[in-house]
């Protein structure tokens, strides 16, 4: 997307990518594997949701004995990103932190580990809570003691406050700091299951709940549907007219309609002619050469060609293929400085669309000798000067 947005092939602009992914996904090389690439090329159209439940398919992340909401945080700051924590619901524990003046609640949350934060959940909300969190020190029981059972069951977890999940969204749309952004979200596995999965790594397999269970889940979320009706566990849709479904409709026409939807006006691609590849195919007079470099035969000779001025895309700099730059270049939005030791070299990057031809980056190097500590070999070293 910002490819397309800086060659000026697509307007882009305001329009965000999403990825919604787990704690225990972040395990995976795969997943965290390129992040850095995110923050090095400023990628702040890209904003990701982690899902930080505590549970993997094979048990707890990190045995519980982690805190994995601050190991990703550390992570993903690390890789030049924006970092959004939520990780405690606003309209019940934020009272307590403002009569909180000593930071003593602040501290025992920072000591929790994640096994006991499923625990405190696991066993039972009100009365393990009470004791195991707020009976570790007076201070907090002080203010614990006005709470009822009630209150303390509904002290939940940021990710499950749409207050604070909606504040964490807007901010990440809204910040543009060169930066991609991640909310780090923290959940309940099993949320709104109770007692048959809710917090327990059980609630991957879970298919059915009992009767009980589903109305305990009705009277929790204040789904509208009667008893007799439990029974088929039938889907719940809103009225057409009711304010949920007239604000989503709203909200799904304000960002382009509803999807999947067919676009049978596309911009065609326009074929080259077989002559163009001449060279190519007449071979290579009896002298081996790699595939790379007969790719970037081919690859050079159809950039000369109006086609590929909206066609084409390279995603990386490598040697083989810096021939065809100045036909097709890549939008680098980081600065690159390429250190060279005997060699003076100006890379110039244009981006060709239709007849016109526009430069996209300049960039200049100036040798200098600089001093080597005692004992190094003394080697000629670039110190770049970039300009635009």
């Amino acid at each position: 997307m910002k490819y397309l947005h800086s060659r000026e092939l697509i307007d882009m602009d305001g329009r965000k990518v999403w990825a919604f992914v787990g704690d225990g996904e972040c395990d995976e090389p795969e997943t965290l594997g390129s992040i850095s690439k995110a923050g090095r090329e400023k990628l702040d159209n890209l904003i990701w949701v982690v899902n930080c439940n505590l549970q993997r398919l094979d048990g707890p992340v990190r045995g519980g004995n982690g805190k994995i909401v601050q190991e990703l945080e550390g992570v993903f700051r690390g890789a030049g990103w924006n970092v959004i924590k939520v990780v405690w619901g606003g309209r019940m524990w934020d009272p307590l932190f403002d009569k909180d003046e000593d930071g003593v609640m602040q501290r025992a949350m920072d000591e929790l580990c994640d096994g006991e934060l499923q625990n405190l959940t696991f066993k039972g909300p009100p009365a393990y809570t009470r004791k195991e969190f707020f009976g570790k020190h007076p201070e907090l029981a002080k203010l614990a003691e006005n709470l009822s059972d009630e209150d303390i069951s509904k002290l939940n977890r940021g990710g499950h406050d749409p207050y604070k999940v909606y504040a964490a969204y807007h901010k990440a749309v809204n910040q543009a700091n060169g930066k991609p952004t991640v909310i780090l979200a923290h959940t309940i596995k099993g949320y709104g299951f109770g007692a048959a999965g809710e917090a327990q790594n059980t609630a991957h397999s879970l298919k059915k709940l009992d009767i009980d269970t589903l109305k305990a889940f009705r009277d929790r979320f204040g789904v509208p549907l009667k008893d007799e009706e439990l029974e088929d566990v039938p889907y719940y849709r809103p009225a057409p007219d009711s304010p949920e479904l007239v604000y989503m409709k709203k909200r799904r026409q304000e960002l382009g309609g509803f999807y999947p939807k067919r676009n049978k006006d596309c911009q065609p691609l326009q074929i080259p002619e077989l002559d163009i590849f001449k060279q190519v195919l007449e071979g290579s007079d009896g002298r081996e050469i790699s595939t790379t470099m007969a790719f970037v035969r081919i690859l050079s000779a159809w950039s000369k060609t109006s086609a590929s001025a909206s066609a084409s895309c390279l995603s990386c700099r490598t040697k083989p293929v810096l021939s065809v730059w100045k036909a097709c270049s890549v939008s680098w939005v980081s600065t690159r400085r390429k250190a060279r030791s005997t060699c003076l070299r100006i890379v110039t990057r244009s981006c060709t669309t239709g007849k016109t031809k526009r430069v996209r980056f300049c960039r200049k190097a100036s040798m200098k000798t600089v001093p080597c500590p005692p004992g190094w070999r003394r080697l000629r070293h670039t110190a770049p000067t970039v300009s635009r």
